[in-house]
C-alpha cells in the first residue's frame, strides 16, 4: 500500500464517522500563558488591519502603528529575562501582514513601538524552524495533525477548520477555542530542545535590541551561517520527533521511513533481516534505530542503534544487514525487528553548534572579520593526490 492510499482509506473512515481522523496522537504545541492571538488582512485598499486579542483581555482592532502599540498593550515587549513570546494566528498571511506594518515602524520614534516591532521580526525569523512553539500557525497544525472526509484542497483554507471542523466562530477569540481543541493530549518529548531555542533565541534578539540593533538589516555572514544550521538541526529533530509519534510511524511505513522484517541471520557483529517491503529508504551507512517488536513497540522495547551495512534485493524482499549494535542488544533469529532512521544525537548536535559558534564568532575567524582566508600549505594523503594525477 502506498502512502495515498493509506490516507485516503483514513478519510474515507473521516467521512464515514463525520469526524476528524488524527495523524498524529501527540500534540505539537502548547498554549503558554504569553500566547497572544491575532488575526490580520489586507483591505480593498491594501491597508493592514490587525485583531489583537490576549486571554482575559479585550480584542483592538487597530492598524499601521496603532496596530503595534496594540501589540506592545499585550505583551509584545523585548525582556531578555522574560519568557519567549507566543504568537498564534489562523493562517500563514496574518504573519505577513504583520510584517509589513512592523518593517516600517522599526525605527520609530516611540520605544514601545520599536519594541513590537522588534518582537514581530523575531516571530518572522522563528516561524521558519519546524516545530517551533513561538508562532503557531492554526490552518498548518490542524493539517498536520489530522484528516477530515473532504478534498485536501478544502483543507487548504482556515475557514474550513474553524467553521465546519471545530466550530469556533470567526472572531479573534475564537482562536484560542480552536487551539485548544488541536492543541489537546501530551507533546511531543523531542520537541523539548526546539522550546529550549525559542527561548535562546528570543534572549539573544531582546539583548540585540537593547544594543540598538535593527532587525530589518541583513543579518552579519555569522549570525546567518548560525541561523542556517540551526534551521537544518531543527528540521532533522522535528522528523525524528514525528516519527516517535505511534500514529506517525503507521503512516512513515508506507513511506518507506520505517520498515521491518524476521532476524534471518546473526552473529557477534552483525544480523540480517528480511524485510516484506521493498520501498525502504534506508540505504548503506544510514544510522538506524530499532526494537524488537512491531511498530507499536517502540514506546516499551529496549532500543538499539547502529547502522546498515548492506542493503540488497533477494527473492522478493529487502535484506538488511545492520552492524555496530552491541551484542547483549541484538536480536535472536526468527524475532521480528522495526527499524527506523535514528533521531539526532541531542549531545552531538550541541557539541557540533558550540565548534561551529567558535568557528564563526572568534576574533581570528575569518568569517567574522570579513577578511579572505589566507594560503595554507599542508601535506595531500597519497589517495587524493592518486585521484587527482593526469590519466597519462
Amino acid at each position: 500500500m502506498t502512502v495515498e492510499f493509506f490516507d485516503l482509506a483514513r478519510r474515507l473512515y473521516a467521512a464515514k464517522t463525520g469526524q476528524p481522523v488524527l495523524q498524529v496522537a501527540a500534540a505539537l504545541f502548547t498554549v503558554t500563558p504569553e500566547a497572544i492571538y491575532v488575526d490580520a488582512h489586507q483591505d480593498a485598499a491594501g491597508k493592514v488591519k490587525a485583531t489583537v486579542y490576549r486571554q482575559g483581555g479585550k480584542p483592538v482592532t487597530a492598524g499601521g502603528v496603532a496596530a503595534l502599540r496594540a501589540l506592545a498593550a499585550a505583551g509584545a515587549v523585548m525582556d531578555p529575562k522574560g519568557p519567549p513570546l507566543q504568537l498564534i494566528t489562523p493562517d500563514g498571511t496574518t504573519l505577513a501582514a504583520l510584517g509589513q506594518i512592523a518593517r516600517s515602524a522599526s525605527r520609530h520614534d516611540d520605544d514601545t513601538v520599536r519594541a513590537a516591532s522588534a518582537v514581530v521580526g523575531w516571530w518572522i525569523d522563528r516561524a521558519g524552524y519546524p516545530g517551533t512553539n513561538a508562532v503557531v500557525n492554526l490552518l498548518a497544525h490542524s493539517r498536520q495533525r489530522f484528516l477530515t472526509g473532504t478534498l485536501p484542497s478544502r483543507e487548504r483554507t482556515a475557514a474550513y477548520w474553524r467553521s465546519e471542523v471545530f466550530s469556533v466562530g470567526d472572531s479573534v477569540a475564537g482562536l484560542a477555542a480552536w487551539a485548544a481543541r488541536i492543541a489537546g493530549g501530551e507533546e511531543l518529548a523531542m520537541v523539548a530542545p526546539i522550546r529550549e531555542d525559542d527561548a535562546y533565541s528570543y534572549r539573544a534578539a531582546a539583548e540585540r535590541f537593547a544594543k540598538g540593533w535593527d532587525w530589518t538589516h541583513p543579518e552579519p555572514a555569522p549570525v546567518a551561517a548560525m541561523g542556517l544550521r540551526v534551521r537544518c538541526d531543527t528540521a532533522d529533530l522535528w522528523d525524528a520527533a514525528l516519527r516517535s509519534d505511534r500514529l506517525w510511524r503507521h503512516r512513515a511505513v508506507h513511506t518507506g521511513h520505517v520498515t521491518g522484517g524476521e532476524v534471518i541471520f546473526a552473529n557477534r557483529a552483525i544480523f540480517t533481516l528480511a524485510c516484506p517491503r521493498l520501498d525502504s529508504r534506508l540505504r548503506v551507512g544510514s544510522d538506524v534505530v530499532g526494537w524488537s517488536g512491531g511498530v507499536d513497540s517502540y514506546d516499551k522495547a529496549t532500543l538499539f542503534y547502529g547502522d546498515v551495512q548492506n542493503a540488497e534485493a533477494h527473492n522478493g524482499t529487502l535484506h538488511l544487514t545492520i552492524s555496530r549494535v552491541p551484542y547483549a542488544q541484538r536480536p535472536n533469529p526468527g524475532q521480528w525487528v522495526t527499524l527506523m532512521p535514528a533521531p539526532p544525537n541531542e549531545r552531538t548536535v550541541r557539541m557540533g553548534r558550540s565548534r561551529y559558534r567558535r568557528l564563526l564568532f572568534k576574533g581570528d575567524s575569518w568569517i567574522a572579520s570579513g577578511k579572505t582566508p589566507g594560503v595554507r600549505r599542508r601535506d595531500v594523503p597519497l589517495d587524493v593526490l592518486c585521484a587527482a594525477a593526469e590519466t597519462e
